[in-house]
């Protein structure tokens, strides 16, 4: 975790790096960055960015979802690695519970003869949160492409 004025966002992104996590053996294994990222901002002016940038170009942290401190949070940042000046804010809160889903899709695409045949993967992130004191919940899908659809509830992509 660094202070708001350690780290630019933009630094984290302008070039290639390699990203590494800690699995569950303490063994280091390397992360691709995605096209989107997340940056929790705390209440007191920390922040916790997914893809941590190091004094090394080369190399980075990368931090788990569940590595934030959700008692502090104030808001979550969503950023777009092929635009810059975008931010998506997620709210925080006490009374929020907060989520982060991968899911991949594949779908088969039937030519007109009916025999030609391709298929089509596609990996998106789910982000969200459910209150907890009235069970209202929102969903942000950010997808490949670069949209970004809401819900209030779970959507099927196919």
């Amino acid at each position: 975790m660094t202070n708001e004025n350690t780290i630019s966002h933009e630094s984290a992104i302008e070039r290639p790096r390699s990203w590494w996590v800690l699995d569950t053996n303490g063994k280091a294994q390397k992360v691709e960055q995605e096209r989107f990222h997340w940056t929790a901002v705390y209440s007191d002016g920390e922040i916790l960015e997914q893809f941590e940038a190091h004094e090394d170009p080369n190399d980075g942290t990368y931090h788990r979802f569940s590595e934030i401190e959700f008692d502090k949070l104030n808001e979550i940042h969503i950023r777009d690695t092929e635009r810059p000046d975008f931010v998506f804010i997620v709210r925080g809160g006490a009374h929020l519970q907060h989520f982060m889903i991968y899911r991949t899709r594949r779908s088969v695409v039937v030519g007109a003869d009916g025999k030609n045949q391709s298929e089509k993967t596609i990996r998106f992130a789910i982000i969200g949160w459910k209150d907890r004191e009235n069970g209202t919940t929102s969903y942000t899908y950010l997808m490949p492409d670069g949209a970004i659809i809401t819900a209030d509830r779970d959507i099927q992509i196919q």
